[in-house]
């Protein structure tokens, strides 16, 4: 049967949806109304037509007179009872009530196709599966997107017709269904990053090991700190445990980046220790100076400043020439200088603008500087108003 396709009406919220719904059912239920009164001033009795556009009567769906501009222009859009019974199934979805609300979506559905038909499948679908019904809401789930593609329910469907395919172990089913919800022009952000975790489990699922590992790791790498994101680490622990020899950490550089992105994770503890690591294994590396650097922030942020401090001066006398010793002399001072230590930041902050004098830093450098020698006018100010004053009293 070929449904007549909607645009969009915009995803909204269920409280937002059910009250902006109310509207419209007054425009289509007394559209017909007032064009029957109409009819009625110009003719002592109701016309034939008027009688026929009545919602309760049988011959609804035949086309008006032309001439009478309140009359709707095509029969899906004509009155009827399923938009009041669509309501009735939305309230009772609002309230757990699943049997009253399949029994409220399912008569809806069997009236015309109205605006809100992929609305009701869609919601149909979501009481199948709060009702135990999987097998029913996938089926619900497939008519809607077969039957309504652009349905602002797209996104939503394709998801949960991807976990349904999950828990059946149909891992090509999930990618592709996954696959449409990352797609869909109007999917979330939410939606979109777990269909691309659902992938990468499906991905692993079917053998696909290398794949799964990288699509893992951009979950990581781009949502650190979220429970998707978790769960991406979880599963490239997992790997790294059962394929060691093809996951596990065997270069300086997989050792480095794996440290900045425990950090951005917000796992401290495992990446000192892996920098750590990183130290012992790697000593004559290339990336030693940012990864002292690492493990100089670490310590910072664990409140071990003597240890920060022997990292950055370690960086800033073994290894001068390398990017990483104007940011390591620059967070030196800067320690200091957040300390009131003015006196010991000062050399430091002079020495970056002499050593490096065209790093980007340096301006920051200059600006400390400037700071500092403000602070000590300042102070030399106040100590001369103090001395003025005495001498008058």
């Amino acid at each position: 049967m070929q449904h007549q396709q909607y645009r969009p009406l915009g995803l909204v919220s269920k409280q937002v949806l059910l009250f902006s719904l109310f509207p419209l059912l007054a425009l289509l239920f007394c559209a017909p109304l007032l064009w029957a009164q109409g009819a009625q001033r110009s003719d002592s009795s109701p016309s034939e037509d008027a009688q026929q556009i009545r919602p309760e009567s049988p011959a609804a769906s035949e086309e008006p007179p032309s001439e009478e501009p309140l009359q709707p222009s095509s029969p899906e859009t004509q009155p009827s009872v399923s938009q009041e019974v669509f309501l009735q199934g939305y309230q009772a979805f609002q309230k757990k009530d699943w049997p009253a609300a399949m029994t409220a979506f399912a008569q809806a559905l069997q009236q015309e196709v109205t605006i809100l038909t992929d609305y009701n499948r869609y919601y149909l679908a979501m009481v199948h599966l709060n009702a135990g019904r999987p097998a029913e809401a996938g089926s619900t789930l497939q008519d809607l997107l077969q039957d309504y593609p652009t349905t602002v329910w797209q996104s939503q469907a394709a998801l949960a017709l991807a976990n349904l395919a999950f828990t059946e172990n149909k891992w090509q089913q999930v990618i592709h269904t996954a696959t449409q919800a990352l797609q869909a022009a109007l999917a979330t952000d939410a939606t979109r990053n777990t269909a691309r975790l659902l992938i990468a489990q499906a991905t692993q699922r079917q053998g696909h090991v290398d794949k799964a590992y990288t699509r893992y790791q951009e979950l990581r790498s781009t949502l650190p700190r979220s429970t998707i994101g978790q769960m991406a680490k979880e599963n490239v622990a997992k790997l790294r445990a059962s394929h060691p020899h093809r996951f596990g950490l065997k270069t300086d550089r997989a050792y480095y980046k794996e440290v900045k992105l425990l950090l951005t994770e917000g796992d401290v503890p495992k990446a000192e220790a892996l920098a750590e690591q990183f130290n012992t294994q790697y000593s004559n590396s290339r990336l030693r100076p940012a990864a002292l650097l690492l493990l100089a922030a670490i310590y910072k942020r664990q409140g071990r400043a003597d240890a920060a401090i022997a990292h950055w001066q370690q960086v800033v006398e073994h290894y001068p020439k390398t990017s990483s010793a104007p940011r390591a002399l620059y967070r030196w001072a800067r320690f200091f200088w957040n300390q009131d230590q003015d006196e010991t930041a000062l050399p430091l902050f002079e020495r970056l603008t002499q050593v490096y004098p065209h790093h980007a830093l340096a301006a920051e450098a200059w600006y400390a500087i400037g700071r500092i020698f403000e602070a000590r006018q300042d102070q030399q100010d106040q100590q001369n108003h103090a001395r003025a004053a005495s001498a008058y009293q």
